[in-house]
């Protein structure tokens, strides 16, 4: 069977079946399509960050607060909010754990 098959019919299938079978792989493809640009528009925005943004980005996906964050960093509290609601902006999300998720898929997770 070639790679990339979605399902087989046989020949004594009822008559219709390869239709539906034919809906089914081009909605499963649709559905592949929409997934893969969806993740190239998150790695995109995620190229975009600034150097210190990945650093807040990496601590925070460490489970860091804001005040680990700004001590590690050796900034305020106040500079890392400011750095938070950058990343927030340019993943164009609006809550922390929308943030935290689409952080992942931008594959920015910590350094270890």
């Amino acid at each position: 069977m070639k790679a990339g098959a979605v399902d087989v019919v046989e020949k004594r299938s009822p008559p219709g079946e390869l239709l539906v079978r034919v809906r089914d792989a081009l909605a499963l493809g649709r559905q592949r399509q929409e997934a893969d640009a969806a993740q190239r528009l998150i790695e995109q925005r995620a190229a975009r960050l600034t150097p210190r943004e990945k650093q807040v980005a990496e601590l925070l996906l460490a489970g860091k607060r804001s005040k680990q964050i700004a001590a590690a960093l050796g900034v305020s509290r106040r500079t890392v909010e400011v750095y938070r609601s950058r990343l927030l902006e340019k993943m164009q999300v609006e809550s922390a754990t929308a943030l935290v998720v689409t952080l992942l898929r931008a594959h920015l997770a910590p350094s270890r």
